[in-house]
């Protein structure tokens, strides 16, 4: 009998719920996301797709799922109370997506270095906590219903 309730739970079919691998998925989603946008960049834009690559992908694709992976890891207390802290990582990889893309264009057009915008860390960051906050709320409200 015990048998058959560790099969239905999971564990005894190695599948880990969400203190396992689970948690992990909406970051690699995320991930391949922002490498797909930088990819996307440096292999198939060209001199007149500026405007458009950043239109499509730093003002709609990445922060869309910078909320939408923010929410997720929110809802579901990915982390627990540390889930806070992935705010400064999409933060991060926000203000690294313009960087590696149209800053190191520049940098390696004017054989310059120039610093990654701290602005665009804010407003990656600023995304993240707003969806990470109706996230929690969804998962309070889920947890006082379920008490």
């Amino acid at each position: 009998m015990k048998r058959m309730e560790a099969r239905q739970d999971g564990k005894a079919n190695g599948i880990k719920g969400r203190n396992g691998i689970s948690k992990w998925i909406p970051a690699a989603a995320y991930l391949v996301i922002w490498a797909f946008a930088v990819l996307v960049f440096w292999f198939f834009t060209g001199e007149g797709d500026a405007m458009g690559y950043s239109l499509v992908f730093l003002w709609v694709i990445i922060p869309a799922a910078t909320l939408i992976v923010s929410f997720i890891i929110s809802q579901n207390n990915y982390g627990g109370k540390w889930k806070w802290l992935c705010s400064f990582w999409f933060g991060l990889m926000y203000m690294l997506a313009e960087y590696v893309t149209f800053s190191m264009a520049n940098n390696i057009a004017f054989n310059t270095a120039n610093k990654p915008e701290l602005s665009l860390f804010a407003a990656g960051t600023v995304i993240s906590f707003l969806a990470m906050g109706a996230g929690h709320l969804l998962y309070v409200r889920r947890k006082n219903d379920g008490s």
